[in-house]
């Protein structure tokens, strides 16, 4: 009986299916390259857009951030403002406060009294004067206590002068002060 020798077409199928395998791993090849290549083209893509959003997201920032910075400015503007404009009030109170103050010593003056210096701090009313008699400092000083505006006067000092300060020979210098009923 005779055989068949089926070696040369085994060769030939296994090459047939070792050229269709490596095809396949060829084209599988190409194919897995083209889908990296895709995808990272994707992906770069996607960072370009992550990227450029980014750049907008932060001159958008940088805007706000001017804004900002303009913004505190005028704030800090305006709190200047204020506090000058509540120190003008202020003055101007205190300057109505020192008007009344200078209106109501000079309605308690005494004749033969004169003043050489008037200090005013917080509220309180120093007086350094010269007068004729101590009968007159006296009087200055009642018609102080009775003045509206004007509390509690305090003689603190007098003493008697040469007479260079005065015509008189019996003129006395005085120190007196007094609180101010409303000094605001």
């Amino acid at each position: 009986m005779m055989r068949p020798n089926l070696l040369p077409w085994r060769q030939r199928r296994r090459r047939q299916q070792l050229r269709r395998f490596l095809g396949a791993l060829a084209a599988s090849g190409v194919g897995a390259a083209f889908a990296v290549a895709l995808l990272g083209h994707h992906i770069g893509a996607g960072v370009e857009s992550r990227r450029h959003a980014n750049h907008e997201l932060t001159a958008a920032i940088a805007t706000l951030d001017a804004r900002l910075a303009a913004v505190d400015q005028l704030r800090g503007e305006r709190e200047e403002l204020d506090r000058h404009a509540t120190t003008l009030l202020s003055l101007s109170a205190a300057r109505a406060t020192a008007a009344q103050t200078l209106g109501g010593l000079a309605a308690a003056a005494v004749p033969g009294v004169r003043y050489t210096r008037i200090a005013r701090k917080d509220g309180v009313v120093a007086i350094v004067g010269v007068a004729e008699s101590h009968g007159r400092v006296s009087a200055l000083t009642r018609n102080l206590h009775g003045a509206r505006g004007f509390e509690s006067p305090v003689l603190k000092a007098i003493t008697g002068t040469d007479g260079g300060e005065s015509d008189s020979a019996h003129a006395v210098a005085f120190e007196l002060s007094f609180h101010e009923s409303n000094p605001q």
